[in-house]
């Protein structure tokens, strides 16, 4: 059984082969984190191909893990194409410019890591409801829920 929960563990956490990004939405109240990784697929013949894991996870319930590409789900595309239109937030540096100090006691957090224009870079975003990157998410999992198959890989 253990060796079975541990396999389960990895498989979750183990990044798709080519994985480039990885959104994610965790519910305070609802203890479900939600995460979809995206990498290239050039399994998938010529031009560029996406495909995507989803995995959800509610606290002391086995993963269910899903799964999309470019080539079936055209959501998957329009997805992206937004990713790249979601507004940046400015940096809020502490006696230079002001932040909003809202506390949220529950709600959820969301966050986006992805490749940025800087040579080699990359970016973290972070957030909660009510925010650009929280909207872009919404609608994601939105436009993506009809496109995701229990196939494994």
């Amino acid at each position: 059984m253990l060796s079975l929960m541990i396999a389960s563990a990895i498989t979750v956490q183990t990044p798709l082969q080519g994985q480039w990004a990885e959104f994610r939405r965790e519910g305070s109240l609802s203890n479900t984190t939600q995460s979809v990784q995206i990498a290239m697929d050039e399994s998938q013949g010529t031009g560029f191909q996406y495909t995507m894991k989803f995995i959800r996870m509610v606290r002391g319930s086995k993963a269910e893990i899903r799964w999309t590409n470019s080539k079936s789900c055209p959501a998957v595309r329009e997805v992206i194409a937004q990713m790249q239109r979601i507004p940046m937030p400015k940096l809020a540096v502490p006696g230079v410019s002001e932040r909003d100090t809202t506390i949220f006691l529950d709600g959820s957090a969301y966050s986006l890591t992805a490749p940025s224009s800087y040579s080699m870079g990359s970016m973290t975003l972070t957030s909660v409801d009510g925010s650009p990157l929280a909207d872009w998410m919404n609608g994601a999992f939105a436009k993506l829920s009809p496109c995701w198959r229990p196939a494994s890989r």
